[in-house]
């Protein structure tokens, strides 16, 4: 398994506190939907990773990440230094709601995202007899 080898420990905790906006949670609007766990800016890619496999040399070093970030990956690896990178198989594309006034565009934010708030896409924005037809499922 390919590992950051290339970075860093210092590096590596940069780029994941950089990369990782979004976790999966039940959603008040269908389902589970994608939640900011921080404040995301205006046009920013939410689904970016630049490494997907993570070796720290020290578990210690989770203590630098975003606790938001240390929390996610917690839940995921509880004892180890090596874990893969949050974003990595999250397609969060595929647990966006529907709304009619999104915030993303499925990849990128559209405005300011406050922590907590649902990011949302338009279905009807791929046009097709089949997003119609999601729009009405998640009703």
């Amino acid at each position: 398994m390919p590992t950051n080898s290339t970075y860093t420990d210092d590096e590596t905790i940069q780029q994941l506190n950089n990369e990782v906006y979004c976790k999966l949670a039940p959603s008040t609007l269908h389902g589970i939907g994608v939640f900011a766990i921080r404040t995301i800016p205006k046009d920013t890619p939410i689904n970016f990773t630049t490494q997907t496999n993570i070796q720290l040399h020290s578990f210690h070093q989770l203590n630098k990440l975003r606790p938001e970030i240390k929390k996610i990956i917690q839940q995921r690896h509880q004892s180890s230094t090596n874990f893969t990178h949050p974003n990595k198989n999250q397609s969060y594309i595929s647990f966006m709601n529907h709304a009619k006034s999104p915030n993303t565009t499925g990849y990128t934010t559209l405005r300011k995202i406050k922590k907590g708030e649902e990011l949302t896409e338009d279905y009807t924005s791929f046009g097709g007899i089949l997003n119609k037809e999601l729009i009405k499922a998640t009703k």
